[in-house]
């Protein structure tokens, strides 16, 4: 009798154990899944962004987020191409290498706080397809004018893959499908993380 107890209070422990809860997918992912430096390897070119339009590098930082990752910015110098570029007048895009996914996770939606916390009309939208383990997308329409009665469409877009986390902030003509343009550049840094 008394071994038919031990047996039933050692199962009854094992069960009780298997309703901890869980860790987080951000923490339980950490030993999984690591993405190795710089991340300046992995952010997007002047290639990727196209060379019409006039296009220059406006900022090149590597030492963005404190060290841990790269920034890098690119306009284009010919005002018709702004009007007329499905893939954007502008972007900055950053790459974070964070020690782990959660430390990435938190990146992610520092990022997403940070850049537009000034935003006064931002909505959060849906992402149509999903990239890497967690995405952020908010939209508002520019606070300035390319032509008179006429804003464009910012785009601020943020992602993790395991311990990287990306940011794409870019302008588009609210007429070309800004999100899908911000998820065209996503999908490039996405591939990259995965290669």
């Amino acid at each position: 009798m008394r071994r038919i107890l031990s047996i039933l209070a050692a199962g009854g422990i094992a069960f009780a154990a298997t309703g901890l809860t869980p860790p987080s997918p951000a923490a339980a992912q950490s030993a999984a899944c690591k993405i190795n430096g710089p991340a300046e390897q992995y952010n997007l070119t002047l290639d990727d962004f196209g060379r019409g339009g006039e296009p220059y590098t406006l900022r090149d930082e590597h030492d963005y987020w404190g060290g841990t990752g790269h920034l890098i910015s690119y306009q284009r110098g010919d005002y018709d191409s702004w009007l007329s570029t499905p893939t954007g007048a502008y972007i900055f895009s950053g790459v974070v290498v964070a020690a782990d996914a959660t430390s990435a996770s938190n990146d992610m939606r520092s990022a997403v706080s940070g850049w537009t916390s000034e935003w006064k009309t931002a909505e959060d939208v849906r992402s149509p397809s999903p990239i890497g383990d967690e995405i952020s997308i908010v939209t508002r329409l520019t606070p300035w004018e390319v032509a008179p009665e006429q804003p464009m469409t910012e785009v601020f877009l943020a992602f993790r893959r395991c311990n990287v986390s990306a940011q794409v902030n870019l302008v588009v003509m609210p007429k070309l499908d800004p999100v899908n343009a911000a998820l065209h550049y996503a999908r490039i840094l996405d591939q990259r993380f995965r290669s």
